[in-house]
């Protein structure tokens, strides 16, 4: 599993370490560039990538995709993971590489506006597919990047969109948001075709 580290380098330490200090490797190439978004926007948006502005180092601040945040290692406190995953809730982390069941259906990497995520059953499809929403697990991957285009999710109504999903089992694939909570995101997770729906 991966190390939840300091909040400042989080997972980009490691894999830009692995990964030859070749930075391009987390910029999709839709949304590769700030563009115009304001300098004080940390988040970036089906466009644009995120800014992870609690490192100095210019070569983890830039990134479109987000790790699975059940993927880190749960560490009780002082451990800076405590500030996002409760202890309640550390059971979800799968912990070690055995914990992973079905590899082929748990999402590791996708295209986000934020670094990490740890979606829940009880999220729902942000409605704005062109921004997403930072402040919301399902949110942060609630874009409409593959292609990029100006749509909304509406209540109880088909998704529109897609965005790049890897698996744990290495395979990569363009998938829909409609589908968004039809893979297995944490330990005790029963996937669901609704993406509205709460309860399995």
């Amino acid at each position: 599993m991966v190390a939840y580290n300091l909040v400042s380098v989080l997972w980009m330490r490691t894999l830009i370490d692995y990964q030859a200090n070749v930075t391009a490797i987390r910029l999709c190439p839709i949304a590769a560039d700030r563009g115009t978004l304001p300098s004080n926007q940390i988040e970036g948006n089906a466009r644009a990538p995120w800014f992870w502005y609690l490192t100095d180092d210019p070569r983890l601040q830039l990134g479109s995709y987000a790790i699975n945040g059940w993927l880190y290692e749960w560490e009780s406190p002082p451990a800076d993971i405590t500030q996002w995953v409760s202890p309640a809730d550390s059971a979800k982390c799968f912990q070690k590489e055995t914990g992973i069941t079905s590899p082929t259906q748990t999402p590791t990497f996708f295209d986000a506006i934020w670094p990490d995520a740890w979606p829940k059953i009880t999220d729902k499809p942000y409605r704005y597919l062109t921004t997403g929403s930072y402040s919301s697990p399902l949110g942060r991957c609630s874009i409409a990047r593959h292609p990029a285009q100006a749509v909304e999710a509406v209540q109880n109504k088909p998704v529109p969109g897609a965005i790049n999903m890897s698996f744990a089992d290495g395979h990569a694939s363009r998938w829909k948001l409609q589908d968004i909570k039809n893979v297995i995101w944490h330990v005790g997770y029963t996937p669901i075709t609704d993406p509205w729906a709460i309860s399995p």
